[in-house]
């Protein structure tokens, strides 16, 4: 919190006039975002006031911390399954919209895994890879369409941290008021052999954690230095920001009852202590603008202005109730940075509605050889399109027929 907020609430009682004289300083142990600040009074007495400032803004910095850390907990723990759009691309065909120009939606589904697991199915002994890497708050995205996992067009890997607020690149007036950035996550691309390695199971996202283990073990031979850009490359510019509240205007397309469950979430009289009430996530990129990329595989040797917005709303874990079901939005658009065309996203401006449809649960006894986490089914109308081994050829050609065959050229 700014250090204008810290004096507000904690010290709005303190008789007019009194002089202070502030030095900042990072205190140990705590991100740049909870500086804490010295105050020298003018004499004895105002130096003892000056103390309690003190101790009263550390307080506040340890409590920010641990509500920050809850969250980040919270988030990958929640954001973690499968996720498919089917039901919405379905509503979209009963009323005349088909992809692109056509104001519809693809097909999509995303796998988002956690590969923060210690465990292998492959080995006796838990693969630990020494250095500068971390697996910790790391996750594996992929995005398919049409309930094709062997198609996969985006490959992803994020990593979470708990945001300092100290980035001179971000805005200022980047966000409205409600929306306070607790987490950020980095987007990574992978490099092409373990990216080509997760392709060849990529209807058995239960073994990538091993499998990039795996590979990061028999790629450095057991070197004692591997860094995180030997097998991921940042993609610059296109940090996301979590915070507990929406953005208003950036966050429209909630309805009036989600954006009550986000209001719920972070009521006035609530301590999130314990974050037994935390129904929602929402997030936004970096810059309101947008960011210029490369286009990597759509338009070859074109860049892209990218811009996304993301809201997870948790809902209950009912297989037969999907409206109830817990809901991921990406709102996720480019267009062309020179013309400004529409290059992909949803051209009424409509977020892609992904309900849950699974989610990674540890096994309750793992022998050697089985995977160490596995699928838990949330949603049976949706469980079809994790793919074929979740469904008949038969089944799968008559869900594709009722929205019109497949929805992109990618599968065509």
């Amino acid at each position: 919190l700014p250090l204008q907020a810290v004096l507000a609430s904690k010290f709005s009682g303190v008789k007019r006039g009194f002089p202070l004289h502030a030095t900042a300083f990072i205190g140990d142990g705590f991100p740049p975002s909870c500086s804490t600040y010295l105050f020298r009074g003018t004499n004895q007495h105002e130096s003892k006031m000056s103390r309690k400032f003190c101790e009263m803004a550390l307080s506040n910095d340890k409590h920010v911390e641990k509500e920050a850390s809850l969250f980040l907990s919270n988030l990958i723990n929640n954001l973690q399954g499968d996720y498919d759009n089917y039901h919405q691309t379905r509503s979209d065909r009963l009323l005349g919209l088909t992809p692109g120009e056509g104001g519809g939606h693809e097909h999509i589904h995303a796998t988002i895994m956690h590969i923060s697991n210690p465990k292998t199915s492959t080995s006796k002994k838990l693969i630990e890879i020494d250095g500068s890497f971390s697996f910790k708050n790391k996750m594996l995205a992929a995005y398919y369409f049409d309930g094709m996992p062997n198609r996969i067009f985006r490959f992803r890997m994020y990593e979470f941290d708990i945001f300092d607020g100290t980035d001179s690149k971000i805005p200022k007036s980047g966000f409205d008021g409600d929306f306070q950035p607790l987490v950020r996550t980095k987007l990574y691309t992978l490099n092409p052999a373990l990216e080509t390695q997760l392709r060849a199971i990529s209807t058995e996202p239960e073994l990538w954690p091993d499998a990039v283990r795996e590979h990061m073990k028999k790629e450095t031979k057991g070197s004692r230095n591997v860094k995180d850009s030997d097998f991921f490359v940042e993609l610059p510019g296109c940090d996301i920001l979590w915070s507990r509240q929406p953005d208003i205007e950036r966050h429209s397309y909630l309805t009036k009852n989600e954006l009550e469950i986000s209001s719920h979430s972070i009521g006035d009289n609530k301590s999130h202590d314990e974050d037994v009430d935390q129904r929602s996530y929402h997030a936004c990129m970096i810059n309101p603008n947008g960011t210029i990329v490369d286009s990597q595989s759509l338009l070859p040797g074109i860049k892209l202005r990218i811009q996304d917005e993301l809201s997870l709303i948790i809902g209950n874990t009912d297989g037969h109730a999907f409206k109830n079901s817990t809901v991921l939005y990406i709102n996720d658009r480019g267009y062309n940075s020179v013309t400004n065309d529409f290059v992909y996203g949803n051209q009424r401006g409509v977020p892609y509605k992904m309900n849950k449809v699974s989610m990674f649960v540890s096994r309750a006894s793992v022998c050697e050889e089985e995977a160490p986490k596995q699928r838990q089914i949330l949603n049976e109308t949706l469980s079809w399109t994790l793919g074929e081994k979740y469904r008949t050829s038969e089944e799968y050609i008559h869900l594709m027929e009722q929205i019109g065959g497949t929805t992109t050229r990618f599968n065509k």
